[in-house]
């Protein structure tokens, strides 16, 4: 009886021994706790917009006020901050900056990049555009749009290309009615090949320059004259030129200039933030140009006040004529002069 009672409590507790070691499976609906989410932390992306142009200018002041927009529209995730007067990154220094997709966005004429897509030459060469409606509706065109593309291909994106600032013409001792009359005069021309390659075809003896040094060399005799919008003989004061100053309006040129900024640089920001920034600076230079053109008069009444001499020229041909050959031989020439052409025939001109 005492063998039989040992023998029970023995295999008691070898059973309670394997219960106390035996691990209790998890249920299987049982949720897994999952790990605290952390939330990403986003830091505003800062831009640098550098231009030459004055800070009194109304491309720039609006340029400052959508900016402004922008920063409140994207809930200050997009800062742009607006360097004018060249205060810094301009010319081959903005150029570089802008292709080495720095946070930089360059407000300039295209064909400062015309090195990295040689089409931007041609669509600023003279005579293109009779009116802005022209202009406007080119840079809205397929045409525009497949320059463009070439531009994301060589690493440089346009945001909008829209900011017309009036056209620039002549300002000599002597008066300009056509081509003929260009022929044969000093005129003071930026330092571009677009503005070479065209006053080479006027047959102009024509000297790139800084234009600090106008007003010395005119003083001196050593140039007859200069090119520019109508604020430019304002600017240079040139009715204190020891000669009569007559300001002929060859309007060769359309002032035009646009946002340029490094693809990979542009394609980094977020589509929403770059869809707000495309909206506000084509709206920006949109009110800048009504402001620009409508003080253009405003500083020819002033030349005029000041005894320079206007000249109306109603027949430009046989300017068209001598630039002609500088556009067909540019990049896609052709086809800009025939979308043109097409554009011109849609409009009703």
């Amino acid at each position: 009886m005492k063998k039989l009672l040992a023998l029970l409590l023995a295999f008691a507790m070898v059973f309670t021994l394997c219960a106390c070691g035996a691990k209790e499976e998890p249920k299987a609906d049982a949720p897994a706790e999952e790990a605290p989410a952390v939330e990403e932390v986003k830091e505003p992306i800062v831009i640098k917009l550098t231009t030459t142009n004055g800070s009194n200018n109304h491309e720039v002041k609006q340029m400052i006020e959508h900016c402004e927009i922008i920063k409140e529209r994207t809930g200050g995730m997009v800062d742009i901050q607006v360097y004018p007067d060249g205060q810094m990154l301009v010319y081959a220094e903005g150029i570089e900056a802008v292709m080495s997709s720095s946070n930089v966005i360059y407000y300039t004429a295209c064909n400062l990049f015309s090195d990295y897509v040689p089409e931007f030459t041609t669509v600023y060469l003279p005579y293109l555009y009779e009116n802005l409606e022209i202009a406007d509706a080119f840079f809205k065109s397929d045409l525009w749009a497949e320059i463009v593309d070439k531009a994301n291909d060589a690493g440089l994106h346009v945001i909008c290309n829209n900011g017309f600032n009036g056209y620039r013409s002549i300002c000599a001792n002597k008066p300009v009615y056509t081509a003929a009359d260009v022929e044969g005069l000093s005129i003071r021309i930026p330092d571009s090949t677009l503005y070479i390659e065209t006053f080479k075809a006027l047959k102009a003896n024509y000297m790139a320059g800084p234009w600090s040094e106008v007003y010395s060399n005119m003083q001196a005799g050593i140039i007859d004259g200069f090119e520019g919008t109508n604020k430019s003989p304002v600017s240079a004061s040139a009715w204190e030129m020891p000669h009569q100053m007559y300001f002929s309006l060859t309007q060769h040129i359309l002032d035009n200039a646009g946002f340029f900024v490094g693809y990979d640089f542009w394609m980094s920001i977020p589509e929403e933030y770059r869809a707000i920034i495309e909206e506000e600076f084509y709206t920006a230079l949109a009110e800048g140009n009504e402001l620009t053109n409508a003080d253009l008069d405003g500083y020819l009444e002033e030349a005029k006040a000041n005894g320079i001499e206007v000249i109306e020229i109603t027949d430009f041909s046989t300017f068209q004529e001598a630039v002609k050959p500088v556009i067909e031989a540019s990049p896609m020439g052709s086809e800009v002069l025939a979308e043109i052409a097409e554009i011109k025939a849609a409009l009703g001109y």
